[in-house]
């Protein structure tokens, strides 16, 4: 039994709006669209005549009506996209993000030391398919090239961001030794989720973890499907107090995608309402349903990671657990920071 990309339309969004993939593997791309816009000048054209920067650095340009000269697998490949190059030696030792939010074509972005040794790089990072690294270590006094590429044939208008991250901050959850803890089997490469894997796993049985109104520290994260980048994902169950209101608060330690679907079946459910939740940050969430219903809530990475397998916390509180739990509402809140 493998498992399946399981997509739904986000409701009250118009029919343009991109669906919202809930599935663990990283979704096969398709034709990419093909555009041909006048040339402008930003980044070089090639390797031999890069554009130099100094970090942090924040630019705007296009790919269109350059030539086609780099190609990584990220996990694509066959890519024969237009694509502009800068060049940056970085004063110390450092670790650098790259960063396209913004930009309006399906992006490639990496980084190669002097002897073009493939450094870092990324395809697909938001939902979107702009492209972001996350980290990517670089030594001072060192020469590095930034490519600026696409999927397929895809060129256009991009953003650019890049510059030193430092240390990655860490927020480690805690859970004060009370609530639910996700027991899960530690994430690792070819899995089968069996413990709340949800529609992913089983469109008829479902494998749905159900919860009653308690603190929850789950785990989510990254692994390789058969050589294919993959997310973990959880589906928990809740049943909706009589007066119809559901409110929770969630956080998590990564970029971490959380979404209500209604009603519980695979077949017919719906996304009502879906949320990004910043690294080391929360949101608290209310919405007015059904009294009495049951909802799912899906949490999972935001990207498909394409990097070392590996897992991180989150934790999600619904209303009414803090006069079980004796702790305040404040005391919660600074777990996220």
């Amino acid at each position: 039994m493998r498992k399946t990309v399981f997509t739904l339309l986000i409701l009250g969004l118009a029919a343009s709006s991109p669906a919202l993939d809930l599935g663990t593997a990283a979704p096969a791309k398709g034709p990419a669209n093909r555009v041909n816009l006048p040339a402008t000048r930003q980044g070089g054209d090639t390797i031999q005549d890069a554009i130099t920067i100094n970090l942090p650095y924040i630019d705007s340009g296009t790919t269109a009506g350059f030539a086609h000269d780099t190609d990584e697998a990220c996990p694509y490949e066959g890519s024969d996209s237009p694509d502009v190059v800068y060049t940056f030696t970085p004063a110390t030792d450092m670790i650098i993000a790259v960063d396209m939010i913004g930009s309006a074509y399906d992006t490639k972005v990496y980084i190669y030391d002097s002897n073009l040794a493939l450094v870092a790089c990324n395809d697909d990072y938001y939902p979107d398919y702009t492209s972001k690294i996350e980290e990517a270590a670089v030594l001072g006094g060192e020469s590095y090239f930034l490519v600026i590429d696409g999927y397929g044939g895809e060129a256009g208008d991009y953003e650019l961001a890049v510059g030193e991250i430092g240390t990655i901050p860490e927020c480690p959850i805690d859970c004060f030794n009370q609530g639910i803890v996700e027991d899960e089997p530690t994430i690792a490469d070819d899995r089968i989720d069996l413990h709340n894997g949800g529609c992913d796993v089983d469109p008829i049985n479902p494998p749905i973890q159900t919860l009653q109104y308690q603190l929850f520290c789950g785990k989510t994260g990254y692994y390789s499907d058969n050589g294919v980048p993959s997310r973990d994902t959880d589906w928990l169950v809740y049943s909706v107090t009589e007066t119809g209101i559901f409110t929770f608060t969630i956080g998590a330690e990564e970029p971490t995608l959380a979404a209500i679907l209604s009603p519980t079946e695979c077949g017919s459910a719906t996304v009502i309402q879906d949320y990004t939740i910043e690294p080391c940050d929360h949101q608290t969430v209310t919405l007015n349903l059904t009294p009495g219903s049951e909802i799912w809530v899906w949490i999972a990475p935001v990207a498909f990671w394409e990097g070392d397998t590996y897992e991180y916390d989150y934790v999600l509180i619904p209303e009414g657990v803090l006069a079980v739990e004796s702790h305040s509402l404040t005391s919660i809140k600074g777990l996220f920071h």
